[in-house]
């Protein structure tokens, strides 16, 4: 399962910006484990690096 949390950058934030030109607030991955039959799995957010959110324009 994937589930990135980016943001196009505002113009003073453009230099942090990533390859394809957007923030990327999840640094490290987080592991969830989910059974092998469909379902619903939480995704805490607990790994976002909250400072880059001042770097955001708009979130995605």
């Amino acid at each position: 399962m994937s589930s990135p949390t980016i943001g196009d950058p505002k113009r003073s934030a453009e230099k942090h910006a990533n390859e394809i030109g957007q923030i990327d607030l999840d640094q490290r991955d987080e592991t969830v484990a989910i059974p092998g039959t469909g379902g619903r799995a939480h995704v805490s957010g607990a790994k976002v690096d909250t400072k880059r959110l001042a770097w955001l324009g708009q979130l995605q």
